[in-house]
């Protein structure tokens, strides 16, 4: 892994993203202390070929992620190997798997760049920015696409920059404490104009009061005030987005979430109109009606748990030696005790989605285009500014919808024992129509039976419903044609109690009008491909 000066990743869709790692390291390399005489910021090293195959170990284990969380779930992540045998010839799907079936090396696409965290850590490294492409399973509308791009960067404190950090963590406290808060309150007109100050004249006390209440962190609102690291990680963050944004962006932290790496745990969200004046600035907390109607999440971030941090140059302590030297898995996700007091080292981190963020700088609606090779996007852009996304065409759309039945009464989903109880039938079933399902009978059998045959085994094959691997299906079929996939009706059979689903959709390409044929076609391919892989009967 080499460092690297200012550049980003040449996996990003447009070089004009680059903006995102420049700032951060012109950020954090500037700030530094004087009162100690130690940089409290260590220049970033900056990271862009990570490979993005990675192990259930990085992607998971190593950010204690828990067993049974959904992200493990194939339909959610892509899996590039099989999971470990059961017995012979068999595969096992259970989710969670038991002791003996986790694999913690098991291949997969890493579906956050927070996944080389750890990595970097043990190496030894304090302070890191990276960005690379991510990988998920998603669903189908202008705001998902299955690939795009995270940059994620941490901080480390020794114990002598915590010791600095917390003195001036104090010093900010107190300044907090005198200017935060109603800007109507006359004790704190009185105390500015008494020159009653926190150090400088009353042009830089003037200064400080202007950026305490022009920062979102800073307010009584914030849970976390007591907190150094967590309030470092809020400025830094802040500064970057201004950097990025313009100094006139509204923002807001959004205190109630959590991640399995990071505790505690903040998303950082940014008026969707980018370029409105100042006003609302400095509002510390998040309403529900502020978060769904003006405001979109941009990032999220935390403070480190100390068992990610405790024996760096060691192995991840989710990982331990047996006696005959092999890896076995501790806690299997689950986040063992510790205590900060403990570890020497306390730490931030952070990511940050880039095409989110760069769709409501510059007005674009539909991700699409950023894998676009339309001359008319890309060249808006050429001169690495930053200006509104003038749109070049709006194609019509054309809808088309599918409908099934999802078999065996199970929603879309079974367990074990059901899933034998349904294939020991189905295999009763077929004998009683007088043939074996194994292959030699298949051989044996006339051309009939070996047709009714190959037709069970595939049968045999079909999976249970799931509505991401649907949405895989519909994107495979159709590529960047589908425009997205909604659900627009499901009820259940008052007799059957077996579930229905019809599922909308729609076809727009970006640069040409779709014909009712070529959208025709697709939708056969969807249609086809649904009655074969998944156990549903199509209406």
């Amino acid at each position: 892994m080499d460092s690297l000066a200012s550049t980003l990743p040449s996996s990003s869709p447009h070089s004009g993203s680059d903006a995102s790692v420049e700032a951060s390291q012109k950020e954090t390399t500037d700030s530094e202390s004087s009162s100690l005489d130690v940089p409290l910021l260590a220049p970033f090293q900056l990271f862009d070929n990570f490979s993005p195959f990675v192990t259930c170990k990085q992607n998971f284990d190593s950010l204690l992620v828990p067993l049974d969380h959904v992200s493990r779930l194939p339909s959610d992540t892509y899996y590039v190997d099989n999971g470990p045998p059961v017995s012979a010839g068999k595969k096992s799907d259970r989710f969670p798997p038991t002791d003996q079936e986790y694999n913690p090396n098991r291949i997969l696409l890493r579906t956050h760049c927070t996944a080389h965290q750890r990595d970097l850590i043990d190496a030894g490294i304090e302070a890191a920015v990276w960005t690379a492409e991510v990988i998920r399973r998603d669903e189908i509308d202008r705001l998902h696409y299955p690939v795009f791009h995270q940059t994620d960067g941490f901080r480390l404190f020794s114990e002598k920059q915590l010791q600095q950090l917390e003195y001036e963590h104090q010093l900010l406290l107190k300044a907090v404490s005198k200017f935060a808060g109603d800007h109507n309150d006359a004790s704190r007109d009185e105390t500015i104009d008494g020159n009653k100050q926190i150090g400088g004249d009353d042009v830089g006390t003037k200064a400080l009061e202007a950026w305490i209440r022009g920062s979102p962190c800073l307010t009584q609102a914030n849970p976390f005030l007591n907190n150094p690291v967590t309030v470092h990680l809020q400025l830094t963050l802040e500064r970057l987005l201004k950097h990025l944004l313009g100094s006139s962006v509204r923002m807001k932290w959004d205190y109630e979430t959590a991640f399995p790496f990071t505790a505690p745990s903040v998303e950082l969200y940014v008026a969707k109109d980018m370029v409105s004046a100042a006003a609302g600035e400095g509002a510390g907390g998040t309403d529900e009606r502020d978060l769904s109607e003006e405001w979109i999440e941009v990032l999220g971030a935390g403070e480190i748990r100390p068992e990610i941090l405790q024996d760096r140059q060691l192995l991840s302590p989710r990982v331990a030696p047996d006696t005959e030297g092999r890896c076995e898995v501790a806690n299997m996700g689950n986040a063992p005790s510790a205590n900060s007091s403990d570890h020497r080292y306390r730490g931030w981190a952070f990511g940050l989605g880039l095409e989110r963020l760069c769709m409501h700088l510059f007005g674009i609606e539909d991700i699409r285009l950023f894998w676009s090779k339309d001359p008319r996007f890309s060249e808006q852009f050429a001169d690495g500014g930053v200006r509104r996304f003038v749109p070049f065409s709006n194609m019509p759309p054309v809808y088309k919808d599918i409908s099934f039945w999802v078999n065996e009464t199970t929603n879309g989903t079974v367990t074990e024992s059901e899933a034998v109880s349904i294939a020991a039938e189905k295999v009763s079933q077929q004998q009683q129509v007088g043939f074996s399902p194994s292959i030699k009978g298949c051989g044996q059998a006339d051309a009939g039976r070996q047709n009714s045959c190959a037709a069970w085994e595939r049968e045999q094959r079909r999976e249970t419903f799931s509505e991401m691997s649907f949405y895989e299906l519909c994107r495979e079929s159709g590529g960047d044609l589908v425009e997205s996939v909604k659900l627009v009706d499901s009820f259940v059979h008052p007799k059957t109690r077996r579930l229905s689903r019809c599922y909308r959709l729609t076809y727009r390409a970006i640069d040409r009008t779709l014909t009712h044929e070529e959208v025709n076609a697709i939708q056969e391919e969807v249609y086809r491909r649904t009655g074969q892989m998944f156990d549903v009967e199509l209406r």
